[in-house]
């Protein structure tokens, strides 16, 4: 050391990450490499959330808890077993009589979970919450033909936990739900598990649920979602083979900044590093159908960032010679799902 020194906690920070960006992305030429490559990948994301699932299979226990019409929809809600003593709760739309068996699993994004997606806003502020962000689009993909999953993720609406869901008054303020997640985290971190195996373990069996259904198709199962919902989906079609094709909106940023941002980072995970970015665990889904949106006023994901993501996995996709595949909608509006394009993707891959 010569001089004054630079005391610098974040340079050295970024150094390593860095290091780690580039020891987990793909580096080939050929559709082969990048098969080869999937399989250490999903390893290594499995082994990093921890993820548990039963040794030996078997199908998940479920209740349909009640069953309504809502605008001429039949609208479940059910319940289902997805790891001892926890039951999952989720919503199940499809229009009466004859379907196609078409399915696509709707995940909600920051707010009061479930409900949103579903369109159950009866108080002003929420409708005023669902309608800004086109945040119904289980409801619009159910009235488009598709029977639609719609499951509350951990720390949100009826999972929150309770003394967070005993301060709210029907509809969960942002600090709440928040810290219900943020606890969350920590509280698996010390069982020896993570947040994000917990949420993809659930939607797993989820899936094994569904495969059972005789109004399903389970060679046509899709999924969508946006904010914190598009981040796990993400993780969940990285390590999940039975997912036909994925649309995702509005992803929160996962790069190697965001670990240095509060909130803003992969959620509480051992082996962090892993999951530092999106492009590397979509890159696991190479060649199936993806479709990722992004609003040019979207203060939370820069369009840039998303750009450069979209680069990267377009090169995988012409590697496979499945160019098509893969759908880049960059729109002039801010944080929302544009449901209509996420509706004609699922149409044609489906």
């Amino acid at each position: 050391m010569s001089g004054d020194p630079e005391f610098s906690v974040e340079r050295q920070i970024d150094q390593r990450l860095e290091r780690h960006v580039q020891e987990y992305w793909f580096v080939g030429h050929s559709a082969e490499q990048l098969w080869r490559w999937q399989i250490e990948r999903r390893y290594q994301l499995r082994e990093a959330m921890r993820l548990e699932l039963p040794a030996v299979y078997v199908p998940p226990r479920a209740e349909v808890l009640e069953v309504t019409s809502r605008n001429g929809l039949r609208v479940e809600f059910i319940a289902i077993e997805t790891e001892e003593d926890f039951w999952l709760p989720a919503y199940v739309l499809k229009q009466p009589g004859e379907q196609s068996g078409r399915t696509v699993i709707a995940l909600h994004g920051q707010g009061r979970g479930a409900a949103d997606v579903v369109g159950l806003a009866e108080q002003e502020h929420t409708r005023k919450h669902v309608q800004e962000h086109q945040y119904d689009y289980a409801d619009r993909w159910a009235r488009a033909g598709f029977i639609v999953v719609a499951p509350e993720l951990r720390g949100y609406g009826r999972l929150m936990l309770g003394d967070d869901r005993q301060r709210v008054d029907g509809s969960p303020a942002e600090e709440l739900w928040r810290n219900s997640v943020d606890r969350l985290k920590g509280i698996y971190l010390r069982l020896g598990q993570t947040y994000a195996g917990r949420c993809v373990a659930d939607l797993t069996r989820l899936i094994d649920y569904l495969e059972d259904r005789e109004d399903i198709d389970a060679d046509r199962i899709g999924i969508g979602g946006m904010g914190d919902g598009a981040r796990v989906l993400s993780w969940l079609t990285a390590v999940e083979d039975r997912i036909g094709a994925v649309a995702a909106a509005a992803l929160n940023r996962a790069d190697a900044d965001t670990l240095l941002e509060p909130r803003a980072g992969p959620p509480a995970m051992l082996d962090a590093r892993t999951l530092v970015d999106h492009a590397s665990i979509f890159a696991c889904y190479v060649p199936r159908p993806l479709c990722l949106q992004a609003g040019r006023r979207d203060p939370e994901m820069p369009v840039q960032r998303l750009e450069a993501m979209a680069d990267r996995l377009a090169h995988l996709y012409r590697l496979c010679d499945a160019e098509d595949r893969l759908t880049i909608d960059i729109h002039n509006g801010g944080r929302v799902f544009k449901h209509q394009g996420a509706t004609e993707f699922f149409e044609r891959w489906l």
